[in-house]
């Protein structure tokens, strides 16, 4: 199984001191690669939506997809139960500056590369670059209005005016599984129910990409190992974390993750950031990586997780490896 590697917050913060925005490269543009054209957006079997990547390049100049490891975010608010839903995706929102994992780096560096890249964009509009219209030695894309993660303003529900964040909000997906049509008509329908804004499309009950773990539930396990080396036996320690479950035992979907994932839930993993280019946006869209881990909130009123020490979390998810050796001791 291959290690995510992914880059951390802090080497996102020192790239952009190093490269300024040249540190965010939006892989879009053709190039010529032995005397042939390659495209490097991707379209849909329709051609409505475009699909491109994301890299960073890293204070040493290296260029890496943009995966970015986070430890110990607290979720701000609930998922809305199914039959409240308006739309099918199912987000997370979390605060920009944490009130729990004060010292995270992670909300400074999304708003360093969501600002990055909508100057990006408009850069690339100015200069001709790209264009929703046909146009020679010109990037065709379906739409160049920039979109991202972050809620930088709200309205004001009393005055109907738009007002600045003081501490901005962050919306990362929770992606679901691809289903063929075939597929589609094989899944339960959640109480025969439709979305609010969308009754055209039913609720139905559907897997996540991202394996959402229990951190609460982890465990340890030791196995005796003898090392060759210094002909001595070792003992292995590893974190067993198991799959979150409902209170049946079925594993984290579209309609119980809501139970699991409450507001002051603290969660760790990755995140990976791609473009997603359809008529309504130019999207930096965000979605978490592999695994989530959770440590969920059992009390509605307070959060209960303050008591997890983030080193230890940092230690559990290693490049979110199959296994992970967190102490190794020598028995004599």
């Amino acid at each position: 199984m291959s290690k995510t590697k992914g880059v951390t917050a802090e080497e996102i913060i020192e790239s952009q001191k190093v490269h300024g925005d040249d540190f965010l490269i939006l892989d879009i543009f053709p190039e010529t690669i032995k005397g042939k054209k390659v495209d490097k957006l991707r379209t849909n079997k329709t051609g409505t939506v475009q699909y491109g990547n994301v890299l960073i390049k890293k204070p040493d100049g290296t260029k890496v997809p943009l995966i970015i490891k986070f430890i110990q975010l607290t979720t701000n608010g609930n998922i809305k139960k199914p039959n409240f839903r308006d739309y099918e995706t199912i987000k997370l929102a979390f605060l920009k500056d944490d009130k729990v994992n004060t010292e995270s780096k992670f909300g400074e560096a999304i708003d360093i590369i969501c600002k990055t890249f909508e100057r990006l964009v408009e850069s690339y509009v100015k200069e001709g670059k790209i264009s929703t219209k046909p146009k020679k030695n010109t990037l065709r894309v379906h739409s160049s209005s920039p979109a991202f993660p972050v809620q930088y303003t709200a309205i004001e529900r009393e005055t109907g005016e738009v007002v600045e964040l003081e501490n901005p909000l962050m919306w990362f997906e929770l992606q679901q599984k691809y289903y063929s049509q075939e597929e589609q008509d094989e899944l339960e329908h959640f109480e025969g129910l439709t979305y609010q804004r969308d009754d055209t499309k039913p609720i139905l009950v559907k897997e996540f990409t991202v394996a959402i773990k229990d951190l609460k539930k982890r465990t340890e396990e030791k196995r005796v190992k003898v090392n060759r080396i210094i002909g001595e036996k070792v003992i292995l320690k590893k974190t067993i974390i198991p799959p979150a479950t409902d209170e049946e035992g079925n594993s984290m979907n579209t309609c119980n993750v809501q139970k699991f994932i409450t507001a002051g839930s603290i969660v760790s993993g990755y995140v990976v950031m791609g473009l997603t280019i359809s008529k309504s946006a130019f999207n930096l869209k965000t979605v978490f990586k592999n695994k989530l881990y959770v440590a969920a909130n059992d009390d509605d009123t307070a959060n209960s997780n303050e008591d997890l020490d983030p080193q230890d979390v940092e230690e559990m998810i290693p490049d979110v490896s199959k296994l992970s050796l967190l102490n190794k001791s020598v028995e004599g």
